[in-house]
């Protein structure tokens, strides 16, 4: 009887158990996740003044529950040190009040996908050069806080036209500058572009490294190299990194700038030397003045005692 009530009571206990891991793995499961996907990150365009033009995004439900959203515009422009600026306002940035939404509220179930209609409507009177937009995305998620769909703190989508008028595309490199000592890796290039006209324009950036003692080379974009876009009216400050470079040696840095009509090529060797290999070099200069200096006393000494000995010599030759 004894046996029989204490097996009834492990089963027993078997059950609740396994109940609780069910219980738990359900619960893992039903985890709600939200998120949404627009594409693509952006949209450029020329635009005649007077024209009328409509745009898609696509819009992606990533997320497990059913979510519901609003769009917005703003304008877009840079800071000084290039971040994103959603606020400025500025003559490039009038496109932001000539964009109307088909809808600026709507639904999407989990795993569903969208078409979101803008239009453009330019006016005739708008002045020639890029015009910058963004498009927003807001999502209510099922705890009711509000989220602004970003990635890499960039909007979700970024309209960049060009209306056919007068352009100017002017600027120019301002300057390019290697380090020439380095203690450790990486090796690093910083290169100052303006752009002074009314469109945006890229900088092709090249870069070649070569380690001065073998010839051989440590790396090199020339079969793809950095592009970067400048914004109108804008001053831009670009930082380049090599990391691939040994810790001890002398190196050949070559950088071609390419912008507009104007072409760049600056080199310069850098030796890289870190703080203990400095520590050796100068250990052993001190050592080397320390036993000349000593050289140098012992001599004295000894000339002195040289003349001593044959002063006492001298005092007593009779």
């Amino acid at each position: 009887m004894k046996i029989f009530s204490k097996l009834k009571l492990a089963t027993l206990t078997a059950i609740i158990l396994g109940l609780s891991l069910f219980s738990q793995s359900a619960f893992a499961d039903d985890t709600v996740k939200t998120g949404i996907q627009l594409a693509p990150a952006s949209q450029r365009m020329t635009l005649d003044p007077g024209a009328h033009y409509k745009g898609t995004i696509t819009l992606t439900n990533t997320g497990t529950t059913n979510i519901s959203y609003l769009v917005s515009v703003s304008p877009y422009q840079v800071n000084d040190d290039y971040s994103y600026n959603f606020e400025k306002e500025t003559k490039y940035t009038q496109i932001s009040r000539w964009i109307t939404l088909e809808e600026t509220t709507g639904s999407i179930n989990a795993g569903q996908v969208q078409i979101l209609n803008y239009t453009v409507d330019v006016p005739l009177d708008a002045p020639g050069g890029s015009q910058y937009a963004a498009i927003f995305v807001t999502t209510t998620d099922v705890t009711g806080a509000i989220e602004t769909v970003r990635a890499d703190a960039s909007p979700g989508i970024i309209i960049l036209a060009r209306i056919n008028g007068e352009t100017r595309e002017e600027g120019k490199i301002l300057s390019t500058n290697i380090p020439m000592f380095l203690l450790n890796p990486p090796a690093t290039a910083t290169v100052r572009v303006k752009n002074t006209g009314n469109v945006d324009e890229d900088v092709r950036t090249t870069i070649e490294v070569r380690n001065s003692l073998t010839g051989s080379v440590l790396y090199d974009n020339s079969a793809d190299p950095e592009v970067n876009t400048l914004l109108p009216d804008t001053e831009r400050t670009m930082t380049f990194v090599v990391n691939d470079i040994p810790r001890l040696g002398v190196l050949s840095f070559s950088i071609t700038n390419e912008y507009i009509d104007d072409a760049q090529i600056k080199t310069a060797t850098v030796i890289v030397c870190p703080l203990w290999f400095i520590a050796i070099i100068v250990l052993i200069i001190l050592t080397i003045v320390f036993r000349i200096l000593a050289k140098k006393r012992d001599d004295r000494r000894t000339r002195a005692n040289s003349r001593n000995s044959t002063g006492s010599a001298d005092k007593f030759n009779i």
